[in-house]
């Protein structure tokens, strides 16, 4: 899990953006399996805390600014979409810790931790979050 002190994804932090206390222990171990409990950073199409993949998703929440249509935002030809100008503000926004974690929320209340566990991801070590701090 992310420590105590960080407070983009410590099980403290992840209460406070509205996950209960078993999605924020599941989500904090999920981020450092994700990346590394840091809170910038693309790999790819994914961004931010929890790699949110912006061809794929939405950004939504008031620390979004609302509604980010990414997947339209971000279609690029070259394979990495988060390079077009036209991707940069959902770049921007996903690499807010408070964006992330309302869209990571958001993703988690619409279909548990399937964005984060294979097949829909290639984290292999996210699986392992959900049994340890979820039971499965």
């Amino acid at each position: 899990q992310c420590s105590s002190s960080n407070t983009a994804c410590s099980p403290a932090a992840l209460q406070a953006a509205g996950f209960s206390p078993a999605e924020a222990n599941v989500m904090s171990c999920i981020a450092v399996t994700e990346n590394s409990g840091n809170a910038t950073g693309c790999n790819g199409n994914a961004c931010g805390t929890f790699q949110i993949m912006l061809t794929v998703n939405q950004l939504v929440g008031s620390a979004c600014g609302g509604t980010l249509n990414c997947p339209a935002l971000c279609k690029g030809n070259d394979g990495v979409a988060v390079k077009t100008a036209a991707c940069q503000p959902c770049v921007q926004a996903a690499n807010n810790p408070q964006c992330n974690a309302q869209t990571a929320k958001n993703l988690v209340s619409q279909s548990g931790y399937k964005d984060w566990i294979p097949p829909r991801s290639n984290n292999q070590n996210s699986a392992a979050c959900v049994q340890q701090y979820a039971g499965g």
